[in-house]
């Protein structure tokens, strides 16, 4: 009889082979990705393919390549990597892009950089440095992306135009830099449409919208992501014996820890709170993304004490029966079981990923021992879903979600410290 370990990994496995979708453009371009559900979502979305890449370099790391190859087969030539890709289409989805995006074949707005990380990940496991040797150059050039149009008053932090390329897109974060004090689905989603179509007017110009005063988000997870992916970039560029691009992405890196942990800090409330309009704002919103700075290498020990007693084990907060919801259970607008708006409290298998890998790093291990519990304990209540009730560890909305596999990896990682 299999015992949990096994048929976890192999209904992952399953599952990660039947979301893949391959096949050649008109124009003769071959891709290879892993959705991240079938039919709700049928398209390449950036940090869902670097979560599919990690899980799947756990089983057949050629696979995992062939995406991450696919992925950045999108940087554009300035550099620019797109939130989704529709290598195929119905009538439909081209019109409603066309419309939003100006493009049928992806969109125009980013999402969290977890590129370095995922590319890391893969060599680990693959140690091929032909591969390495391609995909540098350009997952360079997204990063020098980043650094050059979102990062426009240069003090290391990057910001997001849209709270689609937070990832969390309906968080309740973004209800106070909308002005909304009453938020329903619908102001919610007005909100959203016309940030969109703003952005499309400024043609995606941070400086353009931060002028107009319409958005401009220095977001605490984001830039987490972001400086987790300069560090790897950092490891990858020695692997290969370029020292010069080593000590440049080390160099970044250090310097978006450093403002992370400076500005984003609330000492009163002892804890990180996102910035918005040229840090004009400090969002009194405790989300999963105030969690985030504990992935960090040179968080203070202090302070990732405090963030980890004070909120991640309050039970007033995130330590519900199945952490880690994604806003504090405190929070006006926390609902256990939304499914219409998202990321307003349900728990998501990819944050308590990065939450695991922080808390491992910085030596609590016990802590991430638990939440490996509870989230192995979600799966097997559950299977592999969208999100979940953070009470009763009921799987909501899609099933079959793919990033949610990452539960692979972090029984991996525990496995490998004894």
């Amino acid at each position: 009889m299999e015992n949990i370990k096994e048929t976890i990994y192999r209904k992952a496995y399953q599952l990660l082979i039947k979301n893949a979708r391959y096949g050649t453009t008109k124009d003769g371009r071959k891709y290879f990705y892993i959705c991240p559900a079938q039919g709700k979502y049928p398209h390449q979305w950036l940090w869902d393919s670097c979560f599919h890449c990690i899980s799947m370099s756990h089983f057949n790391v050629d696979l995992a390549k062939k995406e991450m190859m696919t992925l950045l087969s999108m940087v554009q030539e300035d550099g620019f990597l797109p939130c989704v890709t529709f290598w195929k289409s119905n009538i439909f989805t081209r019109i409603f892009n066309n419309f939003f995006y100006s493009s049928d074949h992806f969109s125009r707005i980013t999402q969290p950089p977890v590129l370095g990380i995922s590319l890391e990940k893969i060599y680990e496991r693959s140690k091929d440095e032909e591969f390495l040797r391609k995909a540098l150059p350009l997952a360079k050039k997204y990063y020098c992306w980043l650094m050059k149009n979102r990062d426009i008053d240069n003090d290391g932090l990057v910001s997001i135009i849209h709270p689609f390329e937070s990832g969390a897109d309906e968080c309740p974060v973004f209800d106070k830099i909308y002005g909304l004090n009453h938020s329903n689905t619908l102001t919610v989603y007005l909100c959203l449409v016309k940030n969109l179509m703003d952005c499309k007017r400024l043609d995606w110009n941070l400086d353009k919208i931060s002028r107009e005063g319409i958005f401009n988000v220095e977001s605490v997870g984001f830039n987490c992501i972001y400086a987790q992916g300069l560090r790897s970039m950092s490891r990858l560029f020695s692997e290969v014996g370029n020292d010069k691009d080593a000590r440049f992405f080390s160099k970044m890196a250090e310097k978006t820890e450093k403002a992370i942990l400076q500005k984003t800090y609330d000492n009163v409330k002892d804890v990180f709170l996102d910035l918005a309009f040229s840090e004009k704002l400090r969002v009194p919103v405790v989300s999963f993304f105030s969690l985030m700075p504990l992935i960090l290498d040179t968080i203070d020990p202090v302070i990732s004490d405090l963030i980890i007693r004070k909120h991640l084990l309050n039970p007033k907060e995130f330590w519900a029966p199945y952490p880690i919801p994604s806003v504090s259970m405190d929070d006006p607008y926390f609902s256990a079981s939304g499914t219409t708006l998202l990321w307003r409290g349900p728990t998501w298998i990819n944050i308590n990923w990065f939450i695991f890998n922080g808390l491992k790093k910085h030596g609590y291990k016990e802590i991430a021992r638990e939440i490996l519990k509870k989230t192995v304990e979600l799966i097997l209540k559950s299977g592999f879903r969208e999100f979940y009730n953070p009470f009763t560890g009921e799987g909501l909305r899609t099933k079959d979600y793919g990033w949610s596999t990452l539960v692979v990896d972090m029984l991996e990682s525990m496995g490998e410290m004894g």
